[in-house]
């Protein structure tokens, strides 16, 4: 994914028109299974590795009606995600290897 269009929908995902605003659990978990998280849970090591490599797998096995990825691995990639980067801001911008202001200066482009 882009850092344009993860800047844009980072932005858009915090001040919904009709909604809350989502947590930084949810910011994350939304495109945790894109290659840049998968590649920044691979660098946390241990079982988030091995469920990010889990995950690739299943992505790249392409359209396969009995694999597919799980809520349960989305949402152990985002808590481990969110545990190491504390928030989605931080975490979206180390995806992407930039600062935070950087990564924000990047919505609108």
């Amino acid at each position: 994914m882009h850092i344009e269009y993860a800047a844009d929908a980072f932005v858009r995902m915090q001040k919904p028109k009709y909604s809350e605003p989502l947590t930084d659990f949810q910011l994350i978990s939304a495109y945790v299974t894109e290659k840049e998280f998968l590649s920044l849970a691979d660098k946390i090591g241990g079982v988030t590795s091995d469920i990010s490599k889990s995950v690739r797998a299943t992505l790249e096995a392409g359209r396969n009606s009995y694999k597919k990825v799980t809520s349960k691995q989305k949402d152990a990639l985002a808590a481990a995600l969110l545990d190491k980067y504390k928030t989605a801001l931080t975490c979206y911008a180390a995806a992407y290897g930039v600062t935070e202001d950087e990564f924000i200066a990047n919505a609108g482009k």
